[in-house]
């Protein structure tokens, strides 16, 4: 299976999760980690990561994205399966 509308948004997908990370793990601190995994993040190496109004946004529009993709892949799946 392939999900191109997932793939167009990988990057904003990988720095959603590797915020979660830094929020669950790591009281929003940025570490090492996050830095090495999101390459051009214009945040600091012991800067706390603020997740704001936008932020939300952006994040329940990914996931609905994220949401739909596999659905559709899935739908595509079975239909094909059933012909």
């Amino acid at each position: 299976m392939t999900f191109p509308a997932i793939e167009k948004h990988m990057s904003h997908i990988i720095e959603l999760f590797t915020t979660r990370n830094i929020i669950l793990h790591n009281n929003g601190i940025v570490n090492m980690t996050y830095l090495n995994i999101n390459k051009t993040s214009k945040l600091s190496l012991g800067e706390k990561r603020v997740v704001n109004r936008d932020y939300l946004k952006l994040t329940f529009v990914l996931l609905v994205i994220i949401g739909k993709s596999i659905n559709e892949q899935i739908v595509n799946k079975v239909n094909t399966a059933s012909s």
